[in-house]
């Protein structure tokens, strides 16, 4: 269940800006072995890089100390003209998350210097999540926190992923801002980049039934008895429409208002910006509220 921060009744102040941040900007960040040495190391940030089944896996870890809980954020789409992976989002919002962060780069943007968003859904039939949920149970184990304490965390396709976690730590909880939910009905240009480069099939072509557990949140059904904050700006109509409303028809719970059923917190907010417009610091506030 969820409980209360002791800052609940105070606004935690976000950066404007997401503060998505790749491969030139972590040249002076220092890098570790994954293992033990994450829990020797006292403060700052450092990265590590695993590698599994031909994939490349990168991911930082911003340690607190005496913090409880560890937040585990994906990334949305990156802009491949200015910036190149590892990709990390929310870089600059660290020091708001009331525990560890631990960042993970999409394995597949390294397969194309054009792809920009892949959902962290692999290159053909290799899934990234399973091993990714591996690290992270790792990571956790090193900070002595259980999996349990784990927030997986982001937006848009950020936020598919953070749902998608589900099906492989379902102890933890998920935190998903605009996310997309079913793929088809996402934006064709995105979705046809995505599957030609990392599947080899054009988007006319490729049989999204037969790989509908990766790329239709609403394949595999979930519960109110799962930990899932949903939030969702009303004025992205489309997501609001096509993505978060069928969200909360397969849980169960109303789409037309912010509400908490078992498990599950909702949260509408609305500004004008849109799907360019993830949680404000009031918003962010009410999120943490909720854990």
């Amino acid at each position: 269940m969820f409980g209360l921060f002791k800052r609940n009744k105070k606004l935690i102040e976000v950066p404007r800006h997401s503060g998505k941040i790749g491969f030139t900007d972590l040249a002076d960040y220092e890098r570790v072995e994954f293992g033990k040495a994450l829990a020797r190391n006292k403060e700052g940030r450092v990265i590590f890089t695993r590698w599994h089944d031909g994939l490349r896996y990168d991911f930082a870890l911003a340690k607190k100390p005496r913090a409880r809980r560890l937040f585990v954020l994906f990334s949305g789409a990156a802009n491949r003209d200015k910036i190149q992976p590892p990709v990390f989002q929310r870089w600059k919002w660290a020091d708001r998350f009331p525990g560890h962060v631990l960042y993970v780069s999409d394995p597949a943007l390294f397969e194309n210097e054009t792809l920009g968003l892949a959902w962290y859904i692999g290159v053909g039939e290799r899934d990234p999540l399973p091993f990714i949920a591996d690290t992270v149970r790792s990571v956790a184990g090193y900070l002595k926190l259980k999996s349990s304490k784990v927030v997986f965390y982001g937006s848009s396709g950020g936020g598919f992923a953070a749902l998608r976690m589900q099906n492989f730590m379902s102890e933890a909880t998920s935190v998903a801002i605009n996310p997309q939910v079913t793929l088809t009905k996402y934006n064709r240009s995105l979705v046809g980049r995505y599957v030609q480069t990392c599947h080899g099939t054009p988007l006319d072509e490729f049989d999204f039934e037969a790989h509908k557990s990766r790329f239709d949140l609403l394949a595999q059904p979930k519960t109110t008895d799962r930990r899932l904050i949903l939030v969702q700006n009303t004025l992205d109509k489309s997501h609001y429409a096509k993505h978060f409303s069928a969200y909360c028809e397969m849980l169960g719970v109303r789409a037309d208002e912010s509400t908490r059923k078992g498990n599950v917190k909702t949260i509408l907010f609305s500004h004008e910006k849109g799907h360019l417009q993830a949680e404000t610091s009031e918003v962010f506030t009410q999120i943490m509220n909720a854990i």
